[in-house]
């Protein structure tokens, strides 16, 4: 009876040891468990206050790369911009053809001749930048951030391409048929106006595509 009553109480000794093992190991992991909880409610909390100093220079370089990487991108040939890009050119070779019969009828003046000839040169570079609207050397008063802002500059460029080309081609009809003074004075305002009602036109439709993306990260953030 004596060795039946001690092999009881040391198999219930045993148990007792396994079973506290177990839960201390348990306890372990649950207290793993809850601390990288703990962590990261604290990591979200601090990141919505803004109190995380290395992720904002994480932010900044993430930044600087788009930054970069935009200034290298080269757009693709879209259906619209072959569209415009062969309207331009028709207009051109016309307006040149027809710039060669007015010399030759001794009726251009050298002072349409050079506006043609800038205004064609500049619709030929609008189009070119239309495919870098990002390089350095091309963003004068457009700063695209996005890409989305980098589409919507590359059809400000080719806007205004497509309308150098048509001026050059009303001058150019116009130089055959004598006109008034008075009259080239109000074409020559009419086409400073255009300019500017088209450069207030692309303004607009520039801060609306700010306005959608900055509404677009708001959403995200919440």
């Amino acid at each position: 009876m004596a060795k039946k009553d001690n092999n009881t109480k040391s198999f219930i000794l045993r148990v007792d040891a396994d079973t506290m093992a177990a839960i201390e190991k348990w306890a372990a992991d649950e207290f793993r468990s809850t601390n990288g909880q703990l962590q990261w409610i604290i990591t979200e909390a601090l990141r919505k206050a803004r109190r995380l100093p290395k992720q904002k220079k994480s932010v900044a370089k993430e930044r600087k790369t788009t930054m970069t990487n935009l200034k290298n991108v080269r757009l693709r040939r879209t259906r619209q911009s072959t569209i415009f890009e062969i309207v331009a050119a028709l207009c051109s070779l016309f307006s040149w053809i027809i710039v060669s019969i007015a010399v030759a009828k001794g009726r251009l003046g050298a002072e349409k001749f050079i506006t043609i000839s800038l205004l064609s040169l500049a619709s030929t570079f609008m189009f070119y930048s239309a495919y870098r609207p990002g390089a350095r050397w091309i963003r004068s008063h457009y700063q695209p951030k996005t890409m989305q802002q980098l589409i919507a500059t590359s059809k400000f460029f080719r806007i205004l391409g497509l309308e150098d080309g048509i001026l050059c081609l009303c001058i150019a009809v116009l130089s055959l048929i004598k006109l008034p003074t008075s009259i080239d004075k109000i074409l020559g305002t009419s086409i400073i106006v255009m300019f500017l009602g088209t450069k207030i036109y692309i303004d607009r439709k520039y801060k609306e595509v700010k306005k959608v993306e900055k509404a677009v990260q708001k959403k995200e953030k919440q």
